[in-house]
Parts: C-alpha cells; sequence; structure tokens
C-alpha cells in the first residue's frame, strides 16, 4: 500500500471531521490499525484541526469536537511495537485537505454569488420589459383620451348608422370633427364576426362609387378612421380578413349619412 498516497488523498482529514460514510470510516480505521504511520497522521490532523479552530476563535460543533476528543486520546494511548507514538510535526496531508476544503466551499460560494448575478439580471429584464409594456399601455391610454376627447368636442358632429333591416339591432355613432380631421366611430353594439371576417368601413365619392377604408374587428369600443372631407355617407360591411376592393352588398350592415 502506498502509505504517502493514502495520506495525501484527503480521507484522513474527512475522517477526522466525520464526513465520511459508516464503511469508509470503519475502512480508515482498519488502515490505520494495520499502518502506524496513518495513526500518526490522524492524531497530527486532529490537534492541528483543534488548535486551527481555537486560533480562529471558533466553536466546533458539539459532535465534531467529541469527535476529536476521542481520536486524539485512542490515538495518544495507542502503542506500537511497545512503545508510545511520536507523531511527527509534519503538516502537509492536513494543509492539503484544508486547501480542497476551502476550495469547495469557495466553489459553493462563487456558485451562488453566480445564481444570485443571474437572478438579478433576470429580474432587470423583467422589470426593463414590464416598464416597456407601461409605456405601450401609457401611448394607448393617451391616444383613447384623445379620441374621448374627439368624440366630446362642442363641434362634433355626431351621426347614427342607419342599419339595414337584418341588422336592426346594430348600434353606432360616428362622431365627425371637421376642424380636427378626425373620424371616431363609436360602437354601441356590433354584430358578430366569424373566424376571418373583419369589418370594413367605405365611403362614396362624388360619383357614388364605393371607395374602401379601413378595417376593424370590433375589439375596441371606440376608434378613429380616416378623415374625407368630401364624404358625405360612409358604409360599413362585413368582408373577409385582409378586406375587400369591392363591397360585399349582402353583407351591408348599415350606412352613416353625413348630409
Amino acid at each position: 500500500m502506498d502509505i504517502q498516497a493514502y495520506i495525501s488523498s484527503g480521507i484522513l482529514e474527512l475522517y477526522v471531521i466525520g464526513a465520511l460514510s459508516s464503511d469508509d470510516m470503519k475502512e480508515v480505521e482498519e488502515v490505520a490499525g494495520k499502518y502506524p504511520e496513518i495513526q500518526i497522521e490522524i492524531y497530527e490532523i486532529s490537534r492541528s484541526l483543534e488548535q486551527y479552530a481555537r486560533l480562529r476563535g471558533k466553536e466546533l460543533s458539539p459532535e465534531v469536537w467529541s469527535g476529536l476528543q476521542q481520536k486524539l486520546a485512542s490515538q495518544n494511548d495507542r502503542r506500537v511495537g511497545g512503545s508510545m507514538i511520536n507523531p511527527s510535526k509534519s503538516r502537509d496531508s492536513f494543509i492539503n485537505g484544508l486547501y480542497i476544503i476551502l476550495a469547495v466551499a469557495l466553489s459553493g460560494v462563487f456558485g451562488y454569488l453566480l445564481y444570485q448575478s443571474n437572478q438579478l439580471k433576470k429580474n432587470i429584464n423583467e422589470l426593463q420589459s414590464r416598464l416597456i409594456q407601461c409605456d405601450s399601455l401609457k401611448d394607448k391610454m393617451n391616444l383613447e383620451l384623445d379620441k374621448l376627447y374627439a368624440v366630446s368636442g362642442i363641434n362634433v358632429k355626431r351621426t347614427v348608422l342607419q342599419p339595414n333591416p337584418e341588422y336592426n339591432s346594430v348600434k353606432m355613432v360616428m362622431h365627425s370633427d371637421v376642424a380636427g380631421e378626425k373620424n371616431i366611430m363609436q360602437i354601441l353594439q356590433a354584430p358578430g364576426l366569424n373566424i376571418g371576417e373583419v369589418y370594413q368601413l367605405w365611403y362614396f365619392d362624388d360619383k357614388n362609387t364605393p371607395v374602401p377604408l379601413e378595417t376593424f374587428t370590433g375589439d375596441q369600443l371606440i376608434n378613429q378612421f380616416s378623415f374625407i372631407p368630401q364624404a358625405k355617407v360612409y358604409a360599413i360591411t362585413i368582408e373577409p380578413e385582409g378586406g375587400s376592393t369591392v363591397p360585399t352588398l349582402s353583407r351591408l350592415i348599415g350606412t352613416f349619412s353625413l348630409m
């Protein structure tokens, strides 16, 4: 057996602080019974650990302290070849073991700090994302306020939708602000849409030809549309998603007459 390699492995330090399994503890004790050098090293490690703890002002746990006292007593009383063991003053093995323990501890601390750093970065990213969302919500709220101001303006002309008979229950109001060049539609009650369908706004030109404008889904109760100064009549139809260039007259919901 390579005794020096066994001592340098750090297993004796783990044995002294009680960090081994019961099987490994028994193995160390069997090896120590066969080799006096192992006994001496265990004694030295136990005594050095005790002195280190005293110098550093650290309290050892009751389990470690009791184990050290037992090991010191047993090693001090043990004889090899009929004579008392004289421990060497070399503490190289203990220092090596201590370095290992410190390295593991520092690795744990570094890992914890890295984890905390990653968590902090994640929290910062989440906050930045929420700030962006807040800014976007603020812009939307300002836009909605602008629409409300436009709807409630003194010089705004209000036109109620004239629905086709099959859409009698539909209620919409067009608020036209000529000075501000804004058209705001207020949806009070709208017909349902099937998947892949949208509402589309139209206006009729001087030749009474329908001209396509914006499409919308009715998710918002107040919607702003293009202002056409020469428009006298607006109409709303239900069209396929993406809109049409020619209105589907069979799906004509109604008209707004501004005349």
